[in-house]
């Protein structure tokens, strides 16, 4: 996912075009990062982020038990190895009442119906149209305890677990089996987590989303709902599903530089990164020189000046890039945070797609931002 925007499975929603544009929602809550936090830590693509790897990985990771580490994984760890993306709780946390601090977000969680808890960790691609009833189907509570119906029941999973990857397929039959078990399973570790880890870093990133959301709201009643989105999500395409009748802002510390999109029924939520502390003038300097650090090292890689120039010829899919470079897709996907990061590419999601296209308008970004740091009067021509 987590997933970077192009990767999160959406569910399918109706795509006609509608008149009224989507209600803006912004939120500010550590729990959106406490969940995220555990994707960065425990994801195959910990390169992906710019997170010190002193605290997000090694330490953190030092502070679990073999127990606590080996559930994490499990449910937050590379999703093309087995996982369950639980990050993709996401997708709910904006009905949460606010303001709830972390503790008692776990709570609400704990106490929704576990279908629906259940449902957003089982949600993937290529399950076919039906998943989600059958899903909802296999979760209700049996009324009728005979050995015909348990064998029936048994049967069912079984048949539905083959829809997804063989490598999965064990872990769906024990969350359709025992799904409090295992919702229950998910947020105890999740509890231990925030009370060994992120509750040491929860008023840094708290203060942090507080002061971006207050920005951002007073710029929500100065812009149309497209300016205000791409002010602040960078490198992807505004173009909602027409059914998209509410968009969540959500800044977030621990994901720099990607940015992480959930869809839920009629709900989109973007997660968008922010740094962690308020620039001032005197810190021109400095975010000068990230930016073209970024921008340099985005183009200092062979492989990823390969994709731009398979960009320049026509837009493609993240497979058909993979397959030009002869790459999986994760290590594909890798080098494409990186150019969006960098602005080179922009990411475009339709009707369940995710394609890229060359930023044409930032060719010139290197020379002048290298002009600029450097103080000299003019550009060149």
């Amino acid at each position: 996912m987590p997933k970077d925007a192009a990767d999160v499975p959406a569910r399918p929603v109706e795509m006609r075009r509608k008149r009224k544009p989507p209600t803006v929602q912004v939120i500010a809550s550590p729990a959106y990062d406490l969940l995220l936090s555990l994707f960065v830590v425990f994801t195959q693509r910990a390169n992906d982020f710019e997170q010190d790897p002193q605290w997000w990985i090694a330490k953190a990771r030092e502070k679990c038990s073999p127990e606590l580490f080996a559930t994490l994984a499990f449910f937050f760890g590379d999703e093309e190895e087995s996982q369950w993306c639980a990050s993709r709780l996401c997708k709910l946390l904006w009905q949460t009442p606010a303001p709830l601090d972390i503790p008692a977000t776990l709570d609400w969680l704990a106490q929704l119906p576990v279908a629906e808890v259940l449902t957003v960790l089982l949600d993937r691609d290529g399950l076919g149209d039906d998943w989600y009833e059958t899903a909802l189907a296999l979760l209700q509570p049996q009324t009728e305890s005979t050995n015909r119906k348990n064998d029936q029941l048994h049967k069912s999973i079984q048949a539905f677990a083959r829809r997804f990857p063989a490598g999965e397929r064990a872990a769906v039959v024990r969350f359709l089996t025992e799904p409090e078990a295992e919702r229950g399973r998910l947020i105890a570790a999740v509890r231990e987590w925030y009370t060994l880890v992120f509750a040491q870093e929860e008023a840094r990133i708290t203060a942090a989303m507080i002061r971006e959301a207050t920005a951002l709201e007073k710029r929500r009643d100065e812009l149309p709902v497209e300016d205000l989105f791409t002010s602040v999500v960078k490198g992807i395409e505004f173009d909602l599903p027409a059914a998209t009748a509410r968009l969540v802002l959500v800044p977030s510390v621990v994901i720099m530089p990607t940015v992480f999109y959930f869809s839920w029924g009629d709900t989109a939520t973007y997660c968008y990164p922010i740094p962690d502390a308020p620039r001032t003038a005197s810190d021109s300097a400095a975010i000068q020189r990230r930016d073209m650090v970024r921008l340099f090292e985005a183009l200092a890689d062979d492989t990823r000046l390969r994709i731009l120039r398979y960009l320049a010829e026509r837009q493609m899919y993240l497979t058909e890039i993979s397959e030009h470079l002869k790459l999986t897709k994760a290590t594909t996907r890798h080098h494409m945070v990186r150019l969006r990061a960098a602005g080179l590419v922009t990411l475009h999601m339709r009707d369940h797609l995710s394609y890229y296209s060359l930023n044409r308008e930032i060719l010139d970004e290197p020379t002048r931002l290298l002009w600029r740091y450097l103080g000299l009067s003019q550009t060149p021509a």
